[in-house]
């Protein structure tokens, strides 16, 4: 499975769980706007590679590794989009932007971005 949808997803249902108790397929499918079977086969693999785990009705939570995850491409997220922003990207777009560049760019990337900006201010 590729890094963008596991990251995807689990900050999907990282944001979803701070609004619903419980976090079902057809929320999440709604959030991201796609097919609840799309969102089914994607949740059985994040399953199998523990990001999440399924409750007794059906519903998902992250486990430690997903909170884990999330609450990094988060923080990725809004550092990419603050820089984006300082650039006079307007914040929708930094933010759309943010996102994608986020869930494609290395570790590796990240840090050097993080490295070149540290020396700017």
């Amino acid at each position: 499975m590729r890094t963008e949808t596991i990251r995807t997803y689990i900050k999907a249902i990282y944001s979803l769980e701070k609004k619903y108790k419980n976090v079902r397929g057809i929320e999440l499918a709604e959030y991201l706007n796609i097919s609840r079977a799309t969102v089914c086969n994607t949740l059985k693999k994040l399953e199998e590679m523990k990001y999440i785990e399924f409750c007794e009705d059906r519903s998902v939570f992250l486990t430690s590794k997903g909170n884990d995850e999330a609450r990094e491409a988060i923080k990725r997220c809004d550092y990419l989009s603050d820089k984006l922003i300082a650039l006079g990207v307007k914040l929708k777009t930094a933010l759309d932007d943010a996102h994608k560049i986020e869930c494609c760019i290395s570790n590796e990337t990240y840090r050097a971005l993080k490295k070149h900006f540290s020396k700017l201010t």
